[in-house]
């Protein structure tokens, strides 16, 4: 229920732009999935030491194990915009790990799908297996660019009390309406002559 729901509040964000296929994953399956590839190298964008003394900013370092969840989940949440900072470690392990995903699909092409199999109660999607498997070989010639990783504009600031029904944080990110029109033309749509 709270996949359709949340399939169903990004679709009214974008403007009731349709999204057909979902997979949400539970934070415990980056271990298995990361170890599966082989451990994930990332240069560390921001101290982490809090959490590991060895992740250092600036730091080469490789994810193995918790490490891959620590680097991917944990935020200061003493500081206002730390979700933001978490955002960029979270498309750099993305990018990464999906370099590594593709070495190893072409390997073997059914490693997506032994890997998912491993992860599975962990993975709730409306993806068919036949579909994970035709995305596996499709993969395999694609590149992840940071011009094709989208970001909704917006700001992080404070919240009124009643500026929006029931969000009862004080802090939060506050899309740019024309900015979000603006972005999801340029994705979607192509001008025609």
């Amino acid at each position: 229920i709270s996949d359709e729901a949340t399939v169903n509040a990004v679709s009214n964000l974008l403007y009731s732009t349709p999204v057909y296929r979902y997979a949400a994953m539970n934070m415990s399956a980056i271990e298995t999935i990361n170890d599966e590839v082989g451990g994930v190298e990332v240069e560390i964008l921001e101290d982490m030491t809090k959490w590991n003394k060895k992740m250092t900013q600036g730091t080469i370092y490789e994810l193995w194990g918790k490490d891959a969840t620590i680097y991917t989940s944990r935020r200061d949440t003493t500081v206002d915009d730390s979700a933001i900072g978490r955002m960029k470690r979270q498309t750099q392990y993305l990018k990464a790990l999906f370099q590594k995903g593709k070495a190893k699909t072409k390997e073997d092409i059914l490693f997506p799908v032994t890997t998912y199999m491993e992860v599975k109660d962990s993975i709730n999607t409306n993806l068919t297996t036949d579909e994970i498997t035709y995305l596996a070989r499709q993969v395999i010639d694609m590149e992840i660019k940071d011009e094709n990783i989208q970001t909704i504009p917006g700001q992080m600031r404070h919240i009124d009390p009643d500026e929006f029904y029931g969000y009862p944080f004080p802090m939060g990110y506050v899309a740019d309406d024309e900015g979000l029109k603006q972005l999801i033309i340029n994705t979607f749509y192509y001008e025609v002559e």
